[in-house]
């Protein structure tokens, strides 16, 4: 199994070979909660937070009531990884 500590996402083989992705659950990844600023854009703290705003699914991934990456506004609560 390959395990990256930054997603909540593992692989795995298949007992025909196949990769697949298994879903880690919440309570195995260290989050704080991080109230949004006017501005914030969840493009803007991936930079912050893994020097890569292409990386900003992997905050959605952490905020399943957030549907789209627009959705996010001043003063909501998200995860954030620590």
């Amino acid at each position: 199994m390959i395990t990256n500590s930054l997603s909540r996402y593992t692989t795995d083989v298949a007992s025909d070979g196949t990769i697949i992705a298994v879903r880690k659950e919440y309570s195995e990844i260290a989050v704080q909660t991080y109230i949004v600023k006017p501005g914030d854009t969840f493009e803007n703290l991936a930079a912050k937070i893994y020097g890569d705003s292409s990386q900003h699914w992997r905050l959605l991934d952490l905020n399943p009531q957030i549907n789209f990456t627009f959705d996010l506004q001043a003063n909501d609560r998200i995860r954030i990884p620590l």
